[in-house]
């Protein structure tokens, strides 16, 4: 299965390499049988395909066949995970050969579906400019946002541009928050749901305009489907034909094994059956809370550099540092320094005290959680309130660590 998996994923990968490769002599002038149409391809199995992906489809049956897409970048590039984490990615725009673009996504398993422009000829050639422009080497790169700034953004500004005072359209708010669409296209996610949930703040939250909402490429496809515009005869029309389905998916979403959820309740049991156990001898189990107390800290320090100095957005205001927090690192610093043991009780007495509060008042905070999360939390939880009962327990003998 995970070499099956492999071959595809380099298979799509050197399809678009060879896309890219062997893309046609572009002419600046477009010919009167011109057509320009957008190009639609459904959610992958990588976190950076999750959401699909916009293509802007060039034919011109006298010169060329190509696609113009905003989904380029290099993993090569210097510090990649370190500028993708502070939100200072750039991607790139390149044209492929279109036989070669739809094989990549064919042989991905994604469906491809084409809506064609209803453009003038000095419309279209107006886009045709703008995309010629961006092509050249000294404009090809752009700052990527994955919802301000994407694959699908970038080409939606530009049909909107070209059409400057001729699109009937008004935009207004839509019924997604940001975060209900990000779980539309991660439902068979669960993990890379529940890692959006805790890096994204209660920014995310906020009801998305309709506009907003096409950074999703099918909700843009969505949207120019409902779209008018006035041709040049002064008639309202459509802004797209019907969609065509070019090729209908065969990837069959797979599920990850164990969910959050199924891994934090089994997690939550054990720690619940040790913590029992431990009681019953009498032993704090340091080391247990070392080792979990030091995940939420580690996880803590991601959101709080998120928070301070990612330019992603909706990365602030998150109330997850209230249980994912660089100050649970104590426990592990306990461990390993004896002295600072006599802090143990006030740590663990504020940490059940804080959780408790937050537990009770997640429901009721400006910030939607992951369906796992309360049972996460109540994991710190239950060891910050065995440690702070084991503190009132009589005095029975020494106590062993």
């Amino acid at each position: 299965m995970m070499m099956h998996r492999l071959f595809t994923m380099g298979t799509a990968w050197m399809l678009s390499l060879c896309a890219v490769i062997a893309a046609p002599r572009l002419q600046p002038i477009l010919s009167d049988r011109a057509e320009i149409s957008l190009l639609t391809c459904s959610p992958g199995d990588e976190i950076y395909e999750l959401f699909g992906h916009t293509g802007i489809h060039v034919y011109d049956p006298e010169a060329f066949d190509v696609v113009v897409n905003y989904g380029l970048f290099d993993f090569d590039q210097e510090n990649f995970i370190g500028r993708f984490v502070k939100g200072q990615t750039d991607y790139c725009v390149g044209s492929s050969n279109t036989y070669w673009f739809l094989r990549s996504y064919e042989q991905r398993g994604s469906s491809v579906t084409e809506a064609r422009l209803h453009l003038t000829q000095e419309q279209k050639q107006q886009l045709w400019d703008f995309l010629l422009w961006n092509l050249q080497p000294e404009n090809r790169e752009y700052r990527y946002n994955f919802i301000f700034n994407n694959c699908a953004t970038q080409p939606r500004d530009l049909i909107f541009k070209a059409l400057s005072g001729h699109l009937q359209w008004t935009d207004g708010p839509s019924e997604y928050t940001f975060r209900d669409a990000i779980r539309c296209y991660t439902r068979q996610a669960d993990w890379s749901q529940l890692g959006f949930d805790i890096c994204l703040g209660a920014g995310t939250d906020r009801i998305a305009t309709r506009q907003e909402l096409m950074f999703l490429p099918e909700k843009l496809n969505e949207a120019f489907g409902q779209m008018q515009i006035t041709d040049e005869t002064g008639r309202t029309v459509p802004l797209t034909d019907t969609p065509q389905v070019l090729f209908e998916a065969t990837r069959i979403p797979q599920a990850a094994p164990c969910t959050p959820k199924a891994v934090a309740c089994t997690l939550f049991l054990v720690l619940l059956t040790l913590s029992v156990l431990s009681y019953v001898r009498n032993r704090p189990m340091r080391g247990i809370d070392a080792a979990l107390f030091s995940v939420a800290g580690t996880a803590g320090l991601i959101v709080c550099f998120l928070m301070g100095w990612s330019e992603h957005p909706f990365t602030g205001s998150n109330w997850n540092i209230v249980w994912l927090n660089p100050l649970y690192f104590y426990p592990l610093c306990s461990l390993c320094i004896p002295p600072l043991r006599k802090m143990d009780k006030w740590f663990y007495r504020i940490v059940c005290a804080l959780l408790t509060v937050f537990l009770i008042a997640m429901p009721f905070l400006p910030q939607s959680f992951h369906p796992s999360m309360s049972m996460w939390v109540g994991c710190l939880w239950l060891r910050a309130a065995y440690r702070t009962l084991l503190d009132y327990r009589p005095y029975t003998g020494a106590v062993r660590g």
